[in-house]
């Protein structure tokens, strides 16, 4: 698997990070959460995914 280094603005990320902590108790769930957004992002968008 590879890493990204993404810049986002901070609203964001303190959404991102209640978010995951609320989902999971801990901040261990936050790549699957991004992951899965951009997923969706990208499947709404038309561009494939490959597995």
């Amino acid at each position: 698997m590879s890493k990204i280094n993404v810049e986002v603005p901070d609203p964001v990320v303190l959404a991102l990070r209640k978010h995951v902590v609320d989902k999971y108790g801990s901040m261990r769930g936050m790549g699957k959460v991004v992951e899965e957004a951009l997923r969706d992002y990208l499947t709404k968008s038309n561009v494939p995914v490959e597995a």
